[in-house]
């Protein structure tokens, strides 16, 4: 089996096979069963969405994330030949089927998150779970991953501007969030993760350490911020483009937050993508301040830019422990703790 490091997932390659006990994940034999998935399928969803299926054709798998979930492409036989396959998009959670994310896209598509909506984003529509399999499905979409895009696009594209603005939409007319995640569950995450790769590499230590102290020193100028609903992994790879749509993934960490969380972590990883394609995080300066433009379009105020400082230095740190968990990106771990330690902040007076 070989993967693929995109986003904090790993890409399988096309034809990829794996078993549970590889991955930790019990249902995955399972789901990649036909035969078993559509019998699951077919017991566990509502009668209306049941009639219109036509036979599973294949189940493949296209994310991994070791021992916490994976994502699959379900492909259905279509009545004509003319018709391409019906596309599904299955998430299987080692905590089990995530009922939470079948409500939130629900709500978010009543919102106008949809595709007759008004909203920029199209929240994909949620097909249900399918508790045995520890399943949750939705419709499919054709789109190309922003990640995919961000090297070919000309200066002056207004795709990243696009984006600003329909994530600026998604902070002010969200809502549907069950959960908070605060700033300090942000540091909590940086103290949980970063340790594990100190102890990998020693010779880090002392530097990792001294960017968990700076984090530690500008969470508290954080803490007061207003908090609105956030995506909570914004990042490019979580974007498809299909045609004039703008589709938005994964929605399993949804809650309420800080709005500067989706902003800083779209930021970061333009720059660590640059870091790594060019050698120069500065490249991705152009898309960076068009993003930025379109998000205080929107939104309708300026960005209070002590506190957009803060959190794009909490993001980028989180890309330590990313790279590392990524053998792929490993050898950009250098760079990237260098990059971390250059970042200027200036926490705003508490």
């Amino acid at each position: 089996m070989t993967s693929i490091g995109s986003g904090h997932e790993e890409w399988m390659d096309p034809g990829a096979t794996v078993t549970s006990a590889e991955t930790g994940l019990p249902t995955l034999s399972l789901v990649v069963d036909v035969r078993v998935a559509e019998a699951a399928i077919r017991n566990a969803l509502d009668p209306e969405t049941v009639a219109t299926l036509s036979r599973l054709e294949s189940v493949e798998l296209i994310k991994l994330r070791r021992d916490r979930r994976a994502v699959l492409r379900f492909l259905f036989a279509t009545d004509s030949p003319c018709e391409d396959p019906r596309v599904w998009i299955g998430k299987i959670r080692v905590k089990g089927a995530d009922r939470r994310v079948d409500r939130t896209m629900g709500a978010l598509r009543a919102e106008g998150f949809s595709e007759m909506g008004e909203m920029r984003f199209v929240v994909p529509r949620s097909l249900g779970c399918v508790p045995a399999l520890a399943l949750h499905l939705q419709v499919g979409h054709a789109g190309r991953p922003v990640t995919h895009e961000l090297s070919s696009l000309e200066t002056g594209s207004i795709l990243p501007n696009r984006i600003g603005r329909a994530l600026a939409e998604l902070h002010a007319h969200g809502g549907a969030a069950e959960r908070i995640h605060r700033v300090e569950d942000e540091l909590a995450i940086l103290e949980r993760d970063l340790p594990i790769v100190s102890r990998a590499k020693p010779e880090w230590a002392n530097r990792i350490d001294a960017l968990l102290e700076r984090a530690r020193t500008v969470v508290p100028t954080l803490s007061a911020r207003p908090l609105r609903p956030v995506h909570r992994d914004f990042h490019p790879d979580q974007i498809l483009v299909e045609g004039e749509r703008l589709v938005l993934l994964d929605l399993d960490l949804y809650a309420f937050g800080d709005p500067l969380l989706d902003v800083s972590n779209f930021v970061a990883h333009l720059r660590e993508q640059a870091l790594r394609e060019t050698g120069d995080l500065r490249a991705s300066r152009p898309l960076e301040e068009a993003f930025l433009a379109g998000y205080e379009s929107e939104s309708g105020s300026p960005f209070e830019q002590e506190s957009l400082e803060a959190w794009i230095f909490l993001s980028f740190v989180r890309h330590v422990f990313v790279a590392w968990r990524i053998p792929g990106r490993r050898p950009h771990l250098d760079a990237i703790l260098a990059a971390c330690e250059a970042l200027e902040v200036h926490p705003k007076a508490q």
